[in-house]
């Protein structure tokens, strides 16, 4: 299972997406990126292994592969988030190495530096 919420002032992030959930969450967030073809999904209705409660102030998540630059905004309870052509292998190696990890971990999704930070984390935060 994966939740995801966002956060203001969360470590040393203004604004930050967490993506959190346990091994099996993580693996069916990787298998739906590896057959992902790059066109405008919400993750949230396709990938499902996303699970929301009353708590969640996220309720879509909006991907897809920009020609332009790498970005993420957020909307109400909407997040977008706009990544190159190369992006998605990076993450599904991202998710390879918390996979292949012992105990809990996270990894940053997004390049260092943007306005919002994205980041996955496992068994590391129970969000329900």
């Amino acid at each position: 299972m994966l939740q995801i919420r966002q956060y203001r002032q969360f470590k040393d992030s203004e604004i930050a997406i967490l993506i959190a959930g346990d091994q099996e969450g993580i693996a069916a967030f990787r298998t739906f990126l590896s057959k992902w073809d790059g066109s405008p999904v919400d993750v949230m209705k396709e990938c499902s292994t996303f699970s929301t409660t009353p708590n969640d102030n996220i309720s879509h998540f909006f991907l897809r592969v920009s020609n332009h630059t790498e970005s993420a905004r957020i909307s109400e309870t909407t997040l977008t988030w706009s990544i190159s052509e190369s992006q998605p292998r990076r993450i599904i190696d991202l998710c390879d190495g918390l996979l292949g990890a012992k105990g809990s971990g996270h990894q940053y999704l997004n390049n260092d530096g943007e306005a919002i930070d994205i980041i996955l984390s496992k068994d590391e935060y129970k969000l329900i």
